[in-house]
């Protein structure tokens, strides 16, 4: 029971099963475990504990992300439907606001041809165009089911328009109102159209289309803008000048309406682009500059009713030519729409796919693991020996290399990489040999010689290590160390580290007999010179570090030729 409530800063007895806590410290006496021995436990694979603790593990480290992934896809998909329901509902606002932009076009032409006929003094010619324009009015706005929320303002539907159209129409034809009046009625009826339109896509904010719906708004009030300018203008060429007060209005409405459509310009390539190559240089928008020169100069005219005709239809085509502008607008934007709701979809459907393959795969996928790791911790054991041993056959390895050749040489040819033969231009070589080995060997056993020659190159080895040298090799009872590479010396120092070595094994042999011959000393005999030499490394199947040049072969003869000691 108490290892069952075992937690982080508790302490429990465990049994000598679960005792095996670190490789440096196998066993632990069965006593109390503190909370650092218990994290170490809970991971070791060769216990049940450590076993179902890594299950565990793996189950949570899987769930979690499946989770995460299953709660992001859920997103994902709640994502998806509401981008789809934006898209659309934008969709319906654009549409609404495409037929409600071509009903103020056509409100945009009543209003001039109205202004025109007051300011003709009821022309006959205007009156029969006009009535022609009332008929393409009630078609527009009687195509429109409601266009307006019930917090309008001024109209809840479009019945009341109707009935406000018509009863400003009788009031230009019983000659009541003055063109002041008419423009201004039909401005502000326009006024609340628009007004409406932008409230209604105000209420969507879209990231990839704000740009174009700005655009659209603002091509619009250009439009409206250079509307109220063309029924001005109309007056201007129907009676001899304008007054004050309306030329002002002129001036206001023809800033306005080129600001907004420059505007418009910035938000919008598409709608630049078509202004620029089919309208700026056409030749009804150059007669329609100098018309506005004209008005704006408000230079007394004799009246004409051609004039102003002439003048109205050269606007009407400019508007008629703005709104083709914010058709494209609107193409592009439903489009741009599509392509949206597209994504979406597809999106959507991925999602979808995507949860069916999570519910199916995170059960499999776990118990797959779970099999899996089951097996894994069985030869947990085993791979972890295995890679012990391995380790010290390695080690063992290394250890012979680095006794056959540098560690430097040895570590690039474990690499696979090549040792090119390198010069040294100043090293110190030893050279001994035993006096009398000849002699021995014939009064031995080959087997004293070798156990002979082992005692005492095994001594050699010991003293060497007290030294900046490295042992080359040995032959038979020659002895060759050098000191100086492949890792040189300051100072000269390599002749130091092999004349200490050598009066080192002159102390440590000295009045030393042959272990089988009592009666026989062992006498050196020793050669050492300094100089330059080449070194590298010979053969492929059995390779040996071995040195070239005169100082070897001076320290060799230096030793052949020496007196033994």
């Amino acid at each position: 029971m108490l290892r069952k409530n075992f937690r982080c800063f508790a302490v429990a007895p465990l049994d000598d099963t679960d005792c095996q806590i670190t490789q440096q410290n196998q066993y632990l006496p069965c006593k109390y475990l503190t909370c650092g021995h218990w994290l170490t436990l809970k991971d070791d694979p060769t216990t049940h504990c450590g076993r179902r603790n890594q299950l565990i593990k793996l189950i949570v480290f899987i769930l979690i992300p499946c989770i995460g992934l299953f709660v992001q896809s859920a997103f994902t998909v709640v994502g998806s439907i509401q981008s789809i329901d934006d898209a659309n509902n934008i969709e319906k606002i654009v549409n609404f606001s495409v037929d409600c932009s071509h009903l103020v076009h056509v409100l945009q032409i009543e209003r001039g041809m109205s202004a025109l006929y007051v300011s003709s003094n009821y022309s006959d010619q205007v009156f029969q165009q006009l009535i022609q324009i009332h008929a393409t009015t009630d078609t527009n706005y009687s195509s429109l089911a409601c266009f307006f929320d019930n917090n309008t303002e001024t109209f809840d539907h479009v019945v009341e328009v109707r009935n406000y159209l018509a009863f400003n129409r009788q009031k230009i034809t019983n000659r009541s109102q003055s063109a002041n009046e008419v423009v201004t009625f039909y401005t502000d009826t326009i006024a609340v159209i628009i007004k409406n339109i932008w409230q209604k896509i105000q209420q969507f904010k879209h990231d990839e289309l704000w740009k174009s719906l700005v655009s659209f708004q603002l091509l619009m009030a250009a439009q409206e803008e250079t509307g109220a300018e063309r029924a001005i203008g109309s007056t201007y060429f129907a009676q001899t000048s304008l007054n004050p007060q309306s030329h002002a209005r002129y001036i206001q409405k023809n800033t306005r309406g080129q600001t907004l459509l420059y505007t418009c310009f910035k938000y919008s390539t598409i709608a630049y682009n078509y202004y620029i190559i089919n309208i700026s240089q056409s030749t009804f928008a150059k007669t329609i500059s100098k018309q506005r020169n004209q008005i704006i100069d408000n230079i007394p005219h004799q009246p004409s009713v051609v004039a102003g005709t002439y003048w109205f239809n050269n606007m009407t085509r400019y508007i008629t030519s703005l709104y083709g502008i914010n058709n494209r607008i609107t193409n592009n934007i439903m489009a741009r729409l599509e392509e949206s709701k597209a994504r979406a979809n597809g999106n959507l459907t991925l999602v979808i796919l995507l949860l069916g393959v999570i519910c199916f795969v995170c059960p499999s996928l776990l118990f797959l693991l779970y099999r899996l790791m089951s097996n894994m911790q069985n030869l947990a054991k085993d791979l972890s020996q295995r890679t012990n041993q391995l380790n010290q056959e390695r080690q063992r390895a290394d250890n012979l290399l680095n006794q056959m050749m540098p560690p430097s040489v040895a570590d690039r040819l474990k690499k696979n990489l090549s040792f090119p033969a390198q010069s040294f231009d100043d090293v110190t070589i030893y050279f001994s040999d035993i006096v009398g080995f000849t002699r021995i060997c014939h009064s031995s056993t080959p087997i004293q010689v070798i156990n002979m020659l082992n005692t005492i190159y095994s001594t050699f080895d010991k003293k060497i290590e007290q030294f900046i040298a490295y042992k080359m090799e040995t032959v038979g009872d020659a002895y060759m160390v050098v000191s100086g590479l492949p890792t040189a010396l300051v100072e000269k120092r390599h002749a130091a580290e092999i004349a200490n070595f050598s009066l080192a094994i002159q102390r440590g042999f000295h009045d030393i007999r042959v272990p089988h011959m009592q009666n026989c000393f062992i006498q050196f005999r020793t050669g050492i010179h300094s100089g330059p030499c080449a070194a590298g490394i010979v053969g492929s199947k059995a390779p040996r570090y071995c040195l070239f040049g005169n100082t070897v072969n001076t320290a060799s003869r230096l030793e052949t030729n020496g007196e033994g000691n």
